[in-house]
Formats: C-alpha cells, sequence, structure tokens
C-alpha cells in the first residue's frame, strides 16, 4: 500500500534523517571510547601544578655516577622530569630522544636545562644501568634509581603511577607515567608535556618555559 500523497513528503525528509541521525550516535559512541581511552595515566590530574612535588625534599636516591643524592638537593637547575625504566621498548627512549632533539633545535638557551630520568624499576635499574643507558644523550641527561619506596614516595609526589606487568616465565614489564614535568631551578613545576608532543609545540613548551 503506498502511503497518502500528504505523507509523501514527511517520509522523504525522514530518509535523510534516519541516516544522520543513526550516524551521529556512531560517531558519539566512538568520541566517548576516545575518550575513555584518554583516560590512561600519561598526565597527572588537572588539580593545579603548584601543589606537585611536595614535601619529597629528602627522598633519597643514587645517581647514575654512584654517587647518593636527594630530591631536594637537585635543585638549582632547570630540569625536565620523566619517569621511566631501561627496559623500556618504545615510551622511554622516544621521549628522551624527542627532548634531546627539541634541545638541539633550541640551541644555546637549551644548554642549562638537565634531562631527570628516575626508574621505576629499581630492582633492574642500577646506576650502571643508568648511565649506559643514558651516556649516548650527554651530561644533561642525569639518570637516577633507589630504594621502592623512596621512588613510591617521589612518584606519588607527582601523581605519576606505575606498576609492575608480568610477562613470559619469569620477565616482566612496567606501566607507567608517560608525562615530562618541566621544574624550574626552585623546585616547582611550571608545565607539563604529553608524550609524543608534536616537535613544534614541544619546541615551544620548553622555549616558554626556559623564559626565551
Amino acid at each position: 500500500m503506498s502511503a497518502p500523497s500528504d505523507m509523501r513528503p514527511a517520509l522523504r525528509r525522514w530518509r535523510w534523517i534516519i541516516p544522520i541521525v543513526a550516524l551521529a550516535v556512531v560517531l558519539a559512541g566512538a568520541l566517548a571510547f576516545l575518550a575513555t581511552q584518554a583516560k590512561v595515566a600519561q598526565e597527572p590530574p588537572p588539580r593545579g601544578m603548584a601543589a606537585l612535588g611536595r614535601n619529597v625534599d629528602d627522598v633519597a636516591l643514587i645517581g647514575a655516577t654512584g654517587k647518593a643524592v636527594t630530591w631536594g638537593g637537585l635543585k638549582g637547575t632547570p630540569r625536565a622530569l620523566f619517569f621511566g625504566f631501561t627496559s623500556c621498548p618504545e615510551i622511554c627512549p622516544t621521549t628522551i630522544a624527542d627532548l634531546s632533539s627539541a634541545m638541539e633545535r633550541i640551541g644555546p638557551s637549551a644548554r642549562i636545562l638537565r634531562v631527570d630520568f628516575v626508574s621505576v624499576d629499581p630492582a633492574r635499574d642500577t646506576a650502571d644501568a643508568l648511565a649506559a643507558y643514558l651516556d649516548a644523550f650527554g651530561p644533561q641527561f642525569a639518570g637516577y634509581t633507589g630504594k621502592e619506596t623512596e621512588i613510591a614516595r617521589l612518584t606519588a609526589a607527582y601523581r605519576a603511577a606505575y606498576r609492575r606487568v608480568p610477562l613470559d616465565g619469569d620477565d616482566y614489564t612496567m606501566d607507567h607515567t608517560t608525562a615530562v614535568y618541566l621544574i624550574d631551578a626552585g623546585g616547582e613545576v611550571r608545565d607539563v608535556v604529553s608524550y609524543q608532543t608534536p616537535p613544534e609545540q614541544l619546541d615551544a613548551q620548553l622555549k616558554a618555559f626556559l623564559g626565551e
């Protein structure tokens, strides 16, 4: 049975509206999925950077040189703090390489910046392992390890997360926050850089942090 003539215009309109509504539903679902994925701990919660890194100046660490240091004792120069581990297959080497490349692009003004790589895998990351891992990047890249309790205190202060993930046999890897914290000479966090930030944006953030 055909539709009455006075209903045909409305039916024609619905033929266009229904697919559009269906597409909107699909897109909304896709956006919701992406938003959920984005909640992986790559950056600290947006509670204000001023609260990050508080009350941990006494955290005891061991540098890649084998020298014992405290976190507060590292103040005095602008730093880019990154939590990772030397067995990291992708995120850590990519982040270090990105920072190194940006510092080369920026030039002389970046010479005052130090990159502090703090291991979240102290069981495997000895001072010697950190020294070998960072050697190719030069003296501006410093590595630190320490007792698990001290690492836990430091990461908590920056609202960073990490956890051990078992692999086949007795092997394991580490999940960890991928943010880079830009810390001024006084120990205050001034900015946070996301993982795989485009080079132009990374350069801009570093230049602003360094006062260029």
